[in-house]
């Protein structure tokens, strides 16, 4: 809860991949690769770059919208690997 208790961030490694905000629950931030993130807001009008986040790698997903679920979930998993490969070898190592 680095940034409160109205915002519940998911890390791996001390690194954060997702954050919930209590305050904006239809939205869900999740990191991206930055060509990634810009096709994805394309496409989807329920993807947009992310409030208050570096806006090229951070995506905020409408989760009462119009995204489906394995869209979704594929997109956490996305950012989750985003900040993993990011991790030094060792560490990598140890959390596959």
């Amino acid at each position: 809860m680095a940034f409160g208790e109205d915002h519940l961030l998911f890390r791996v490694c001390g690194k954060i991949f997702g954050c919930y905000s209590f305050t904006r629950p239809e939205w869900f931030t999740v990191k991206c690769d930055a060509d990634y993130a810009i096709e994805l807001r394309d496409r989807h009008a329920d993807i947009q770059p992310a409030w208050h986040w570096n806006k090229r790698y951070w995506n905020q997903l409408a989760m009462r919208g119009s995204l489906p679920d394995e869209l979704i979930l594929a997109l956490v998993r996305h950012s989750y690997d985003q900040v993993v490969k990011k991790l030094p070898l060792r560490v990598r190592r140890t959390i596959e």
